[in-house]
């Protein structure tokens, strides 16, 4: 998949939204981070990103027109798949992914891949400790 020109929204703000971000940026996308939580301080997340003249960050409700301009939606890991948000984008036919899928289309390489494989996994391994 290419990502130059397409306008791409990240569903999340943590570390791996903040990755995924910055991996289109890199790719050439136009790129919309997204959080529904309303009381995160928009400044705080751009602070975090290589990229922060270039990307619109969006907290809150999500604006119904900004749907219809999107290419693809990548969906942080701690974003359920049954939000009504989640539901319309399929129903527009927007095409939605996860972050491994990402890593994955946007062919960063084998070793990189591998190295975010575990990562997640340590994490959730960690989780599960806790």
């Amino acid at each position: 998949m290419i990502f130059a020109g397409k306008k791409v929204l990240v569903f999340g703000t943590g570390k791996s939204g903040i990755a995924a971000e910055e991996l289109l940026h890199k790719k050439g996308a136009s790129v919309v981070l997204y959080d529904g939580n309303d009381k995160l301080e928009k400044e705080e997340i751009l602070k975090k990103l290589e990229s922060r003249d270039s990307v619109e960050v969006v907290l809150g409700e999500l604006p119904e027109e900004m749907l219809d301009s999107l290419d693809l939606v990548v969906l942080s890991p701690g974003v359920p798949t049954d939000l009504p948000i989640v539901l319309k984008m399929k129903e527009k036919e927007i095409p939605v992914i996860g972050e491994v899928e990402l890593a994955y289309i946007g062919r960063i390489g084998l070793n990189a891949f591998c190295q975010f494989v575990a990562g997640q996994v340590a994490v959730w391994v960690q989780s599960d400790k806790g």
